[in-house]
């Protein structure tokens, strides 16, 4: 890879991981172009997210939450779903919720919130150890 494709590649990785040296990006993927470098990165990434989240069993997106298996939250959840992000801080309007995770479950919803505040696997994993809910 050239010095502008690692420096690219650091800052596509950069959401998922501290930046690396050149040294070590030349040493785990020197013998691949640019594409397939990222590409092996990617798939390295997804596997620990997958391992140490468990996230190839949960929905992640909305267009991936199948209305058979996933009934939209009634106003019931909803309501719960504010209330338990009010107690982190975390402000929500019915409409929003409705709009945002109108198919998710309630658990899943929360869990989708708590990955969208906090992208780190590991501080996430760390949460989760310390407050479950």
């Amino acid at each position: 890879m050239t010095k502008a494709e690692m420096t690219l590649f650091n800052d596509i990785f950069e959401l998922f991981s501290p930046a690396w040296p050149e040294s070590e990006i030349e040493k785990a993927y020197g013998d691949m172009k640019f594409a397939e470098a990222v590409k092996a990165r990617l798939k390295e990434q997804m596997q620990i997210f997958a391992a140490v989240l468990r996230l190839d069993e949960q929905p992640i997106f909305n267009s991936q939450v199948s209305l058979k298996n996933c009934p939209p939250m009634n106003e019931e959840e909803i309501r719960q779903f504010i209330e338990k992000r009010q107690k982190k801080g975390d402000h929500w309007t019915p409409e929003e919720v409705r709009s945002t995770y109108g198919f998710y479950s309630l658990d899943e919803a929360l869990r989708a919130r708590k990955r969208e505040l906090n992208p780190d696997p590991l501080a996430r994993l760390m949460e989760q150890l310390i407050d479950p809910d």
